[in-house]
């Protein structure tokens, strides 16, 4: 016979890792943009053009099912925004436990957002075009105008 092991009473209890500070997530994916090529930063921003509506409308979705979430990932592979590969990638990388599937989703759309801004300010730090913004007028030379009145006279005081 064995006898049971009884817990050291001045141990520590295990506590869970403490969670990443979001901060942190943000800043990497700064990092990750900035050191993109203009092109792949370009290319990235439309792309999170196309999934970011399709994702936070998953995401947003109480009832959402797998189902759901394997024909928008088929569909966007149909629609050459993501290899077949990819697609694949994706879905298993989603939860089988249905709980967990609206809150990766939220968490996949959450980063998806902050990497598409992050983008989006890459491109406009570069001076290109932004997908889905128009571009930039070109800065004309302000033209001098008049300084505005410093006193009003009785008739033009405002009632």
């Amino acid at each position: 016979m064995t006898p049971e092991a009884k817990p050291n009473p001045l141990a520590r209890p295990n506590r869970a890792a403490p969670k990443p500070n979001p901060m942190l997530a943000h800043a990497q994916i700064w990092k990750h943009v900035s050191g993109m090529a203009p092109d792949d930063v370009s290319k990235g921003a439309e792309r999170l053009d196309y999934v970011l509506p399709i994702l936070g409308a998953l995401a947003g979705d109480p009832k959402v099912t797998p189902k759901k979430v394997i024909m928008a990932a088929s569909q966007a592979a149909a629609d050459g925004i993501a290899t077949p590969a990819e697609a694949v990638q994706f879905i298993t990388g989603m939860p089988s436990d249905p709980e967990k599937l609206q809150p990766w989703l939220r968490q996949l759309y959450v980063t998806n957002m902050s990497a598409a801004v992050h983008m989006k300010a890459a491109l406009m730090k570069r001076q290109q075009p932004v997908p889905g913004l128009p571009p930039a007028p070109d800065a004309a030379p302000s033209q001098p105008t008049e300084p505005p009145p410093t006193s009003m006279t009785p008739q033009e005081a405002p009632v």
